[in-house]
């Protein structure tokens, strides 16, 4: 589904190679979202009442083992460790800048994908204003919403094999195997596999975990399918796991 509003001032700021933020926001909720442009691409998304664990998303891609979490921690507050630590990881050599921008463009997808899957919203500009978080190079409009279509597209075909009828907000894991071969096929499948515990559901850990819920769902289907986790129920969550929960229903 494609927020009409949302996607129509999109297109048209993209058109005038604008510069400024666009919030959309969920007349249903009044919560909003906003996307920064620069000269008509698109180089940041941000939930409202969503920050994503950059930090732990960086430990399960082993880019920060612990004497780099020590050495962050000491120069940077605990709370402002999500906000900070990709400038710190890039001033210290610890990744390229590269990764770094691909991690935010999985968070750019997931927000903006979000956004435009609100039925409807209110959407206004705010010419000249930027941001330094979560940034990627900037993307065209059409393009972004081409991959958005495609990312959700194979979500739901994935999902639909793996638990038909239940979401990823409340589907609990269990581990039926830790040894098994799948689960040390990267370190983001292993840091997934290390949080299931029977009782949290893919979206809490994938929110733990500093993961999407497009990558817990092609995560989890090859735990399942390499026979190291199963299905354990089903439990009411509430609260913002993933940036996708902003608007779209769980999967």
């Amino acid at each position: 589904m494609e927020n009409a509003q949302l996607a129509k001032a999109m297109r048209s700021e993209s058109k005038k190679g604008w510069t400024g933020r666009l919030v959309a926001t969920d007349p249903a909720t009044g919560t909003s979202a906003a996307i920064y442009m620069y000269e008509g691409g698109v180089y940041s998304v941000q939930v409202e009442d969503f920050t994503p664990h950059l930090t732990n998303r960086m430990i399960a891609a082993g880019i920060l083992d612990e004497s780099r979490i020590r050495e962050l921690s000491a120069s940077v507050e605990h709370t402002q460790r999500d906000h900070e630590v990709g400038r710190f990881a890039i001033n210290r050599d610890w990744l390229p800048v590269d990764t770094l921008a691909a991690l935010h463009a999985e968070y750019l997808l997931a927000g903006l994908g979000a956004a435009l899957a609100l039925p409807k919203s209110k959407v206004q500009a705010e010419a000249n204003e930027t941001t330094d978080q979560l940034c990627t190079m900037p993307a065209s409009v059409e393009d972004l919403i081409s991959a958005i279509d495609l990312r959700e597209e194979r979500s739901q075909r994935i999902w639909n094999g793996v638990a038909p009828g239940s979401t990823t907000k409340e589907t609990v894991l269990r581990q039926v195997n830790a040894e098994a071969e799948i689960c040390v096929a990267s370190s983001e499948v292993a840091a997934f596999m290390r949080a299931v515990d029977g009782i949290n559901t893919v979206d809490e850990i994938a929110g733990a975990c500093g993961f999407t819920r497009a990558e817990a769902i092609v995560i989890t289907a090859a735990l399942i399918a390499g026979g190291a986790v199963g299905i354990a129920g089903r439990k009411s969550v509430n609260g913002v796991h993933v940036p996708e929960d902003f608007a779209s229903p769980s999967l």
